[in-house]
């Protein structure tokens, strides 16, 4: 009898221990060179994250049954009561874990998470915005911290659809395949949101005019540069990024070139190479974190802002690249997108 509660304990205690430690894998690659996010660890190279419960089911199986063996059966007491134990500890584990096991409701955001936990590190995080768990990156520093990514483009590895892959002055960049005056990339938000902020940066050739093009409204080729918007019933305005080259009539509003549309109002930034560019890449970072030739106080370390008020959306974000001219005249490709929202 004592040997079969003893070996009930132990079946219990491991089992209390494997409910409250749960491993989720990111399905990223890694090695030496490519290391996990903050929060994860490299295993058979692939990001892992680790989140350890705090069950209180200990497993101890102290079980009080009585089975005294009283049947008349032969051997080791094949009777009536086999002192299964009916302990208290069962082990259930109801850890407090961020994994998708029982325990505590996971938090809706990256900002409903640092709300709780302040002291949370930007990494990878568990989220549930509704429609069950999603691992996510959150940036807790930037701008006050609690932003859920959206998007990060590597356009090493691949550009979203309609963009193609270009060699910009030696950086793996994306840019429009032909001469369409706008190439859209739209990406999908996972939660409501009210601001975004994000880091775009690019290269340019030949002659962008800022914000010279004719168009007048927001769905028009406004600029020649980088548009972002809120996919709703309409398109609302997000950020701009407009690139220009050195002349007297099509040059950054702060540097005697056009003003910036109205609907645009001061969520923009505009920068331009050194020196007119040719009919080449030109090597000069696009609105990066260094000097840009225009940009407004809360653009900083290459990051814009931008608020769309009070209310929740669930649009999508969109970037555009638009241009007034063929490539044979002008032409612009991204080097960096990243996109948050919360």
């Amino acid at each position: 009898m004592a040997a079969r509660l003893a070996l009930l304990s132990a079946v219990l205690l491991a089992l209390a221990v494997a409910l409250a430690t749960c491993v989720f894998s990111t399905a990223e690659p890694c090695d030496d060179a490519t290391p996990c996010e903050a929060g994860a660890r490299c295993v058979d190279g692939f990001c892992e994250i680790v989140a350890e419960g705090e069950g209180e089911g200990e497993g101890e199986g102290e079980g009080e049954g009585e089975g005294e063996g009283e049947g008349e059966g032969e051997g080791e007491g094949e009777g009536e009561g086999e002192g299964e134990g009916e302990g208290e500890g069962e082990g259930e584990g109801e850890g407090e874990g961020e994994g998708e096991g029982e325990g505590e409701a996971l938090p809706a955001s990256c900002r409903a998470l640092l709300q709780a936990q302040p002291a949370t590190a930007s990494g990878m995080q568990w989220i549930d915005p509704g429609a069950g768990p999603v691992e996510v990156f959150c940036e807790m520093t930037r701008f006050g911290g609690g932003w859920t990514r959206i998007v990060i483009v590597a356009p090493a590895v691949a550009c979203p659809s309609p963009w193609t892959q270009v060699d910009a002055a030696g950086t793996p960049a994306c840019h429009r395949a032909g001469n369409e005056v706008q190439a859209a990339a739209v990406f999908p938000t996972v939660i409501p949101w009210r601001e975004a902020i994000g880091a775009i940066e690019g290269r340019s050739m030949d002659s962008p005019d800022a914000f010279k093009p004719s168009g007048a409204a927001l769905d028009d080729t406004y600029v020649d540069g980088v548009s972002v918007s809120a996919l709703g019933a309409a398109r609302a305005h997000v950020f701009t990024l407009a690139a220009s080259h050195q002349s007297t009539d099509n040059d950054c509003p702060c540097t005697g070139g056009p003003a910036a549309n109205a609907f645009v109002v001061d969520r923009w930034v505009c920068d331009r190479p050194a020196a007119s560019p040719g009919s080449a890449y030109d090597a000069t970072p696009l609105w990066d974190a260094a000097a840009n030739e225009c940009a407004p106080a809360d653009f900083v370390d290459g990051f814009f802002y931008a608020s769309l008020g009070a209310t929740d959306r669930s649009d999508d974000l969109e970037v555009r690249l638009l241009h007034d001219e063929g490539q044979g005249d002008e032409d612009l490709a991204v080097t960096r997108v990243e996109l948050y929202v919360r």
